[in-house]
């Protein structure tokens, strides 16, 4: 019996051996790979970028000015990455062209430069990153509709691009294709920048706006243009700032989000149409971190993290299901805890817990890179390319 025994222990022994040699031998599927962590997001005109952690930049969506970055203008319904600019630590867009802090501080934009908004000193449209001249190391950026405004390392602010409406804050009307400093100002903390108009938070926590002002965008109670900034008027010390299409918001010191401006979407959030001269709250919101202005909409973000947004919706750019304008503030519905939120010419797009992207809103172009050109009343998650 024991020696039965033995034998038959020996096979399976030996079964067991030929297995585990099997599974050694056996080719060890790869694991799965994931797409890229993002770190933030910005709605443009008819596009979108995000930036990973690894410091790339992703664009998407309409590309005739080379305003995705990636050396052609083919229009891309999901994700391309950026390419020429290497590692960035920041990034801003509006309109037709982005720009990016890099890793070492200096500012690149790339995409329509009619205006002079890429700051290479020419005029000639770029579809790959080129270096802004004559700035310096930066800590902040903002983009505008044809110019952008930076602090910078010092505290100062520069501006460059289109200057019409004497956006820029150097006292002229005259575009500049390199950047100019913005007069009486003094060290500020924040910048911000629409259509035609700019606005910075001081050091001191006061809200300044120069630029075009015809529906008291400025809020300094009149509608005169201003080529040199001036305070906002019913605001008291801010924390954050935001220039859309002709609007603007701020998050006061007691996480309030008051705006001023033209009003005709509802884009001021105080249940009326009424163009605002000087800022007013914005009802059934409660306590901000953040607020961003598009075009004719608004958006904050919570305190419990969550996304709210008025104004502007003939796209469903509200995200709360509906195509119908919102004089308040309203949640946007299926989006879960965000930490950003980025409002856009009629989209929008939020940066989840997770660091993914959800958009919606126009997607004509692909802006909001789910792969369709479907417009989206509520957030779909953007298609990064895994790996």
């Amino acid at each position: 019996m024991r020696g039965r025994t033995d034998r038959r222990h020996g096979r399976a022994g030996r079964a067991a051996l030929v297995l585990a040699a099997a599974l050694a031998l056996a080719p060890v599927a790869p694991a799965a790979a994931a797409p890229p962590v993002i770190m933030q997001v910005v709605a443009g005109g008819l596009h979108s970028c995000a930036l990973d952690t690894t410091g790339q930049v992703w664009c998407w969506g309409f590309n005739r000015q080379g305003q995705l970055g990636d050396g052609t203008t083919t229009t891309r319904l999901t994700p391309v990455a950026v390419q020429g600019l290497g590692p960035a630590t920041g990034l801003a867009t509006r309109g037709d062209h982005v720009c990016a802090i890099t890793a070492r501080g200096f500012v690149r934009c790339w995409g329509y430069n009619g205006n002079g908004q890429l700051g290479d000193g020419t005029t000639d449209n770029r579809s790959l990153p080129v270096a802004v001249q004559g700035l310096g190391r930066v800590t902040a950026l903002a983009a505008g509709g044809g110019h952008n405004c930076a602090l910078t390392a010092a505290g100062g602010a520069r501006c460059w691009g289109g200057n019409a409406n004497g956006q820029l804050g150097d006292g002229s009307t005259s575009d500049r294709p390199t950047p100019v400093a913005v007069a009486g100002l003094g060290p500020a903390a924040a910048i911000a920048t629409g259509t035609n108009h700019s606005c910075a938070i001081t050091t001191g926590g006061l809200a300044r706006c120069w630029g075009a002002n015809g529906n008291g965008q400025l809020g300094d109670g009149s509608i005169d243009s201003r080529p040199l900034p001036v305070a906002v008027g019913g605001l008291g010390t801010a924390t954050a700032i935001a220039a859309g299409g002709r609007h603007s918001c701020a998050v006061t010191a007691a996480g309030r989000a008051r705006c001023w401006g033209d009003n005709g979407s509802g884009q001021l959030g105080d249940g009326s149409r009424e163009d605002r001269l000087a800022a007013v709250g914005v009802r059934r919101l409660g306590t901000v971190t953040a607020v961003s202005a598009g075009l004719a909409h608004s958006c904050t973000l919570t305190g419990a993290g969550a996304a709210r947004c008025w104004g502007q919706n003939s796209f469903g750019q509200i995200g709360n299901g509906t195509t119908l304008d919102q004089l308040v503030a309203v949640a946007v519905r299926r989006l879960g805890t965000v930490t950003a939120v980025s409002a856009g010419l009629a989209h929008s797009c939020a940066l989840t817990a997770a660091g993914t992207v959800r958009c919606w809103g126009q997607n004509t172009f692909g802006q909001l890179g789910d792969g369709t050109t479907t417009d989206r009343l509520r957030p779909v998650t953007v298609a990064f390319p895994a790996g």
